[in-house]
Order: C-alpha cells, then structure tokens, then sequence
C-alpha cells in the first residue's frame, strides 16, 4: 500500500480516475479521454497491487481496488464464509482456501452495508490460487447475468472502494 504522503499526491488522479470511469460506464468518452482513462488506470494498477496476472494478459475493463467486505458463497447447496478484497466492476477477488474449480457457478451473498440487505449476485470462478498483490490467495470471480439493480449495487460498491481510496 502506498505511503499516506503518495495517498495525498494520487487524490487528484484517484478522483479524476473515478470521473472519467463514471463517465465511460454511463455516457460516453472522446478518444481524449478515454487514452487519460487508460493512462490514470495504468498509473493507480502500478500504486495498488493489482494481484498475479490471469494467464493470457489482462483481462478486466476496469481498475480493482482494495476493499474488505464480508461475502458468503454458495455451490451445490454448501455456504462458505469469506472476505472480499478487492473489487472491479466487473468481478472481485475472494481471500480464501476453499477455492472452487474455474468455471464453477456461484451465488455470493454480499451485504451492501452492515445492518443492510443482503444482496445476491451470480458470479463465476475465473481463476483459483491467486494472490491479490498483498499475500492473501484465493479465487477471482466475475459477475455474470446481472440484472439492471445488481448492476447497480455493483457500481455503487465499487465507488465506495474508489471514495476510499480518494
């Protein structure tokens, strides 16, 4: 994790970064902008540990940040309790060593905030004993079939982690 100092110097990238994501998710961006989405999300990968590679190169659309949250998963009727720690849009990193074979189809259950609903979300394994950059190893997953409210929750929990961060 960065020093509190570079925290203080990354806030304006971190916000701007957040500015342009918004925009590129839910309008769209000049070509302008989108080579500064690309540029900001290179510089914020290289300050958060982005976690080993999936094999074949990058994959995801958009940054992963650090989060903690609590997550439970269910698979042909067994619940696990895990903890999330980092998030993108469009999946997460789950810390645990009751990893599942890639491929395999999830249901995690994710309260949105403590006291508040708990929200379900499909999902699938995409890649088994990985590490997350910070010594944790588990499973990443990415959403899949949401619905337009799942997708929200999602964008919303991402932007959490990304105001936590800035």
């Amino acid at each position: 994790m960065p020093s509190a100092d570079r925290v203080q110097r990354l806030l304006p990238l971190v916000r701007e970064y957040g500015r342009l994501e918004k925009k590129r998710t839910q309008d769209s961006v000049t070509p302008g902008e989108f080579e500064r989405w690309a540029e900001l999300r290179a510089t914020l990968e290289k300050t958060f540990p982005q976690g080993e590679r999936p094999a074949g190169g990058e994959r995801r659309q958009t940054l992963r940040l650090p989060t903690r949250m609590l997550v439970e998963y269910s698979t042909q009727g067994d619940l696990e309790s895990a903890l999330i720690r980092n998030i993108s849009r469009g999946g997460l990193f789950i810390a645990t060593y009751h990893t599942i074979e890639v491929g395999t189809q999830l249901t995690l259950l994710i309260r949105v905030c403590p006291g508040g609903e708990t929200m379900e979300l499909p999902a699938e394994v995409a890649s088994t004993g990985v590490s997350d950059g910070h010594g944790h190893t588990g499973m990443g997953c990415k959403f899949v079939q949401l619905n337009a409210a799942q997708q929200q929750i999602v964008d919303e929990m991402f932007a959490t982690a990304l105001d936590a961060e800035g």
